[in-house]
C-alpha cells in the first residue's frame, strides 16, 4: 500500500533501525514513519487478523494456527527492524494498523523483509488468478451467492429508538444482472444500490442488517449517459484546484486523446505516488488531493478521485465507482471510469500499483488498465450511493478487516477507544452455514 523514505534519507524511530533505500529512484514518504502514539490503539490480535488477511488468505483457509504462526513472526521481525507500538492497559502492545502495513511495505520496497512482494503481493495475485479460475456462462459471465451484513453501533441513540439503516446493494448496469436480493430483517425496503431497514433500538445498542444477494457479472457497455455531470470541476473528494490543473497540463492530458492522456497519467501514478494507507483525518478537507500530490501518497479513493480531477480539467468525462471485490477475500475499494466516445465507460484500478511491484512487473502494471475483474458496485458517484444515516463517525478511525467463513469482515472503527462505528461481513454461499464469529 505505501512506503518510507525518501532516497536514502532515514528517519531514526527511538533508536531502532529503520529501512534505508540508496535508490535514487525509489520515492516514497517520511510521513509514513510518524504515526503518533494517538493512533497505536488497536490490540495486537486484532493488527495479527489483519495480517493474516492480507498475506496468508490461503492458508488461512486450510490452517487457521499456522497462518496466524507465519503472521505473529512477520510482526516481531517489524518490531525488531524498528517499528513502533505502545502498552495497553492490561500490558498488551497496541499498535497502528495503518503503520504496521505502511512500515512493511516499505522494508519490501527496500529489500529488508520478503511480506510485500512474497506474501501481500503474492496473495493479491492470487486472489485475482483463482477468481479467473472459476466457473464461466457460456456468454463470459460468472454468476455469484453471497450474504452481506452490516454491523452499526447505535451508542448515540436511547434503546427503543426507532431507526433508518442502509445496507450496500449491487447496482443492475451493463457490467451487473438478474439481480435478486432477499433482505433477512423485517421492515425493508430496496432501492437502487441499498436496502433501507427500519429498527428499533435495542438495549445493546448495535443493531445488524443483512441480505441474501445473487447476480451475474458481464461484460457490457453503457449507455451514453449526461456526460455534463461528470466533467464538474468539483464532487466530493474531487476537486479541479490550481494545483490539479497545473499537474494536468504538465501531464499533456487532452480531451482528443483520453486514451493517451490516461497513459500519462497512469505512468504518473506509478512513477510519481506511493499507494499506502492514509489517516484521513490528516488530510485537509478544502483540498484533499493537494495533499495528496504534495505527499506523494494516495490509497484507493484519493487515487481515483485524483485521477478523476485530471482527466475533468481537460473536459474528459470520469466518475468514481467504488463496491466490493468478489474474490475470495472480498474487501471494499474504490476505482475509476473514464468515458471515451469509441469504448465507452473504461475502469482504471490502481491495485495495480501493488500487484505489478510498483511497476516492475510489465505483466501486472496494465491488468485493469480499461478493464476490470467482476466486482459488485454499490456506489456510482454523485447519483448511486448507499449513504449512512444513524451511524456517527468519530474525527479519527481506522480500517480494519478479518477473516471469516467463506468472506471476511472488514470495519470501521474509533481511534483511542476501537469503538466500532459499522462492520462489513460478506460471505460467498452464505447458506452454507454460520459465520466464524
Amino acid at each position: 500500500m505505501r512506503g518510507l523514505i525518501v532516497g536514502n534519507v532515514k528517519i531514526s524511530t527511538k533508536g531502532k533501525r529503520t529501512p534505508s533505500c540508496e535508490s535514487g529512484s525509489l520515492r516514497v514518504n517520511p510521513l509514513m514513519l510518524h504515526s503518533g502514539d494517538e493512533y497505536r490503539t488497536v490490540e495486537e490480535a486484532r493488527l495479527l487478523d489483519l495480517i493474516c488477511i492480507s498475506g496468508w488468505a490461503a492458508e488461512y483457509r486450510a490452517s487457521p494456527d499456522t497462518a496466524r504462526t507465519a503472521a505473529r513472526e512477520a510482526i516481531e521481525r517489524w518490531v525488531d527492524l524498528g517499528l513502533q507500538f505502545t502498552q495497553g492497559a492490561a500490558g498488551a502492545r497496541m499498535f497502528d494498523p495503518a503503520e504496521a502495513i505502511n512500515f512493511a511495505k516499505s522494508l519490501g520496497f527496500c529489500g529488508e523483509d520478503e511480506f510485500w512482494e512474497h506474501r501481500y503481493v503474492a496473495t493479491g495475485r492470487r486472489l485475482i488468478q483463482d477468481l479467473r479460475d472459476k466457473s464461466v456462462d457460456a456468454d463470459g459471465s460468472q454468476r455469484f451467492s453471497l450474504r452481506l451484513e452490516r454491523r452499526f453501533n447505535l451508542a448515540h441513540y436511547a434503546a427503543g429508538t426507532n431507526v433508518r439503516l442502509h445496507l450496500p446493494l449491487p447496482i443492475e448496469d451493463a457490467s451487473l444482472g438478474d439481480l435478486t436480493v432477499t433482505p433477512l430483517v423485517e421492515d425493508a425496503r430496496i432501492e437502487p444500490g441499498r436496502l433501507v431497514a427500519s429498527v428499533r433500538v435495542p438495549p445493546e445498542r448495535t443493531a445488524t442488517v443483512s441480505a441474501d444477494i445473487a447476480f451475474r457479472c458481464q461484460r457490457g457497455t453503457a449507455e451514453m449517459p449526461d456526460l455534463q455531470l461528470y466533467v464538474r470541476p468539483h464532487e466530493g473528494l474531487i476537486g479541479a484546484t490550481p494545483r490539479v490543473e497545473k499537474l494536468a497540463q504538465q501531464l499533456g492530458i487532452s480531451a482528443r486523446e483520453p486514451l493517451e492522456s490516461m497513459r500519462s497519467v497512469w505512468n504518473f501514478m506509478f512513477e510519481r505516488m506511493t499507494l499506502g494507507v492514509v489517516h484521513y483525518d490528516r488530510v485537509p478537507s478544502d483540498a484533499p488531493l493537494d495533499w495528496t500530490i504534495d505527499t506523494e501518497l494516495f490509497d484507493c479513493r484519493l487515487g481515483a478521485a485524483l485521477i478523476a480531477a485530471l482527466c475533468r480539467t481537460a473536459g474528459i468525462p470520469a466518475r468514481l465507482r467504488s463496491g466490493y471485490t468478489l474474490y475470495d477475500i472480498p474487501f471494499y475499494h474504490y476505482w475509476v471510469e473514464v468515458w471515451t466516445d469509441e469504448r465507452g465507460w473504461l475502469p482504471f484500478d490502481l491495485i495495480c500499483w501493488d500487484l505489478s511491484l510498483r511497476g516492475r512487473d510489465a505483466a501486472w502494471r496494465d491488468t485493469f488498465f480499461g478493464s476490470l475483474d467482476a466486482h459488485m458496485t454499490t456506489e456510482i458517484l454523485p447519483r448511486s450511493f448507499t449513504g449512512f444515516p444513524s451511524v456517527q463517525f468519530p474525527q479519527a478511525w481506522h480500517l480494519l478487516a478479518r477473516p471469516v467463513e467463506r468472506g471476511a469482515a472488514f470495519g470501521v472503527f474509533a481511534n483511542g477507544t476501537s469503538a466500532l462505528v459499522y462492520e462489513d461481513t460478506l460471505s460467498f454461499n452464505a447458506k452454507a452455514g454460520p459465520l466464524l464469529p
